[in-house]
């Protein structure tokens, strides 16, 4: 069951990178300029209309100015360089990152739970428990290991 975890976690960091590295959570906002928008926990990271966007843009890598945005104590240097696409600017990774971080956090939890139960509704009854219980052995404390080859 370990392997398929992991593969479950690679495939859906990449779905949750999409809600903090594009403007998707920014477009979702602006449908709300003059109110205030409803909680994060309102946002649906599967919006047909946002999904379909012309204007829906994930942000770009410059470098290799940008590649000195990670470096301590040069972002602040670097920032004014970069333009609005940049992933500098359209990155939502952090509390740090602004007011629309939590919506990028729950689009993000979200899309991993809508993604974790069509998975489960496609695996046969077996699978999903040994699946499932997995997750709730790792849960109970057991130590993360992985197996031993040979």
């Amino acid at each position: 069951a370990l392997p398929a975890w992991q593969a479950f976690g690679r495939l859906s960091h990449a779905l949750q990178d999409f809600y903090s590295h594009s403007n998707y959570v920014a477009l979702w906002l602006a449908r709300f300029p003059h109110s205030d928008p409803p909680p994060p926990d309102q946002i649906d990271p599967l919006d047909v209309d946002l999904l379909a966007h012309p204007g829906l843009r994930s942000g770009k890598l410059y470098f290799p100015l940008e590649a000195l945005y990670f470096v301590p104590g040069l972002r602040k240097l670097v920032m004014p360089f970069l333009p609005p696409d940049s992933h500098a600017w359209m990155n939502l990774d952090s509390p740090e990152r602004g007011p629309a971080f939590p919506y990028a956090l729950s689009a993000a939890t979200r899309r991993t739970k809508l993604e974790y139960e069509e998975d489960m509704r496609h695996l046969p009854e077996e699978q999903v428990r040994l699946f499932n219980g997995y997750r709730q052995e790792h849960r109970r404390g057991s130590s993360w290991r992985t197996p031993k080859n040979g």
